[in-house]
């Protein structure tokens, strides 16, 4: 048996080995709340406005271009996405929102709209999701850079009755290959054992 795994699927397999298990290996997910669609929304609006790369340049940051537009484009969508199949055939999978070159080195760029503005232990809890594009992008024999780039959007005010402005805030944040290839392997060696004890209020019931 194979495995796809996207680096929301690791995140739940550091927060809950036996969840995340229960979920390949029985089907059986954790229950789930509506989806708020307006985050998905802002993420579309993003996407197309930073289309242009020059706008990059009015929240700070000096980069340009990803050179193969249409190679992006798959990359940005969900079904094609960024994809590395290892040996044993178990495929690591992302969708990134864009990417950047900056001294001839790919950075990961990734859009977050947040409600409020950020807390100290926000940024941290994106540093895995962004290594795992920088891992996979480095496999694909891509010279990537030693950090990615976060765009946070927060709002504001209501300038008009049609109109929100947001706070931009653009952080560095570093990340490591080696980190994502490690919890991945440890993420394919949990799948391929025995169903892990209780580790959360969830999985309890499972």
């Amino acid at each position: 048996m194979t495995y796809e795994i996207s680096a929301s699927n690791l995140n739940l397999f550091q927060e809950c080995p036996r969840c995340f298990w229960m979920q390949f290996n029985e089907k059986k997910r954790r229950p789930s709340g509506a989806f708020p669609t307006l985050p998905a929304g802002m993420d579309g609006v993003l996407k197309a406005f930073y289309g242009n790369p020059k706008r990059l340049a009015e929240t700070g940051l000096k980069v340009q271009g990803f050179p193969k537009p249409e190679l992006l484009k798959d990359w940005q969508n969900n079904w094609k996405c960024l994809r590395l199949t290892n040996k044993k055939g178990h495929t690591l999978k992302g969708t990134v929102d864009n990417l950047v070159m900056e001294n001839g080195k790919v950075v990961v760029l990734d859009y977050k709209t947040r409600g409020f503005p950020l807390k100290d232990d926000t940024v941290e809890r994106y540093r895995l999701q962004m290594s795992v594009y920088t891992y996979i992008l480095e496999q694909l024999g891509y010279k990537t850079s030693k950090h990615t780039y976060l765009l946070f959007y927060y709002p504001r005010g209501l300038s008009k009755y049609d109109q929100v402005s947001f706070h931009v805030v653009a952080i560095k944040l570093d990340v490591e290959a080696a980190y994502a290839r490690s919890v991945f392997e440890q993420a394919i060696g949990c799948l391929e054992g025995t169903k892990p004890p209780n580790c959360c209020e969830w999985c309890a019931y499972g």
